[in-house]
């Protein structure tokens, strides 16, 4: 099934809904979805932001997978007539300041190609300090970043994310020495 972009962002917006948009041999994911596969479930793809229109009147953000490797990334994925989706409860609070950092970086270069790596050091930099949170252990205040507090705010059991988890308490091992 083919569809305009304008509904494949509407579909990537569905609350609850994690959209993988069917596009031949590779799977899109756009917007809200892009933002719960790379920020919440923690996948490393990479992020490419666009500007269409006439007037600029529409920006996303899109990440793409070999529709082969599906399985591999998602497990309890539904078939749909537009590609698959996954039902959950994603917290999307997040969503907002790291849709609008692709785009303030480049403001005067659309259509340009930039890793989620970037965009995190954009992020701490520009304006995520101020959410960072303190938590006291062992009487020692350990600062978790954005994407930690987004990771324990979303975390849920049954997940098959041994590797993130890991990488996730070896952050606070080294913050606590």
């Amino acid at each position: 099934m083919n569809i305009n972009i304008k509904e494949k962002l509407k579909v990537s917006q569905r609350q609850g809904f994690l959209s993988l948009i069917d596009e031949g041999s590779f799977l899109r994911i756009y917007n809200q979805s892009a933002f719960i596969v790379t920020q919440i479930l923690q996948h490393n793809f990479k992020i490419s932001a666009y500007t269409i229109g006439k007037l600029q009147q529409y920006q996303f953000v899109y990440c793409a997978f070999p529709k082969r490797n599906l399985h591999f990334y998602f497990k309890n994925i539904h078939k749909t007539a537009w590609g698959y989706q996954l039902t959950g409860e994603y917290d999307l609070a997040d969503y907002d300041n790291w849709f609008k950092q692709f785009f303030a970086q480049t403001n005067n270069n659309l259509n340009k190609n930039i890793t989620t790596q970037q965009s995190d050091s954009h992020l701490a930099s520009a304006y995520l300090f101020s959410n960072e949170r303190s938590v006291e252990i062992e009487g020692k205040h350990i600062y978790l970043n954005p994407k930690q507090v987004m990771f324990l705010r979303n975390w849920q059991r049954g997940y098959d994310n041994n590797i993130v988890i890991e990488n996730f308490i070896e952050s606070l091992q080294r913050k606590l020495r």
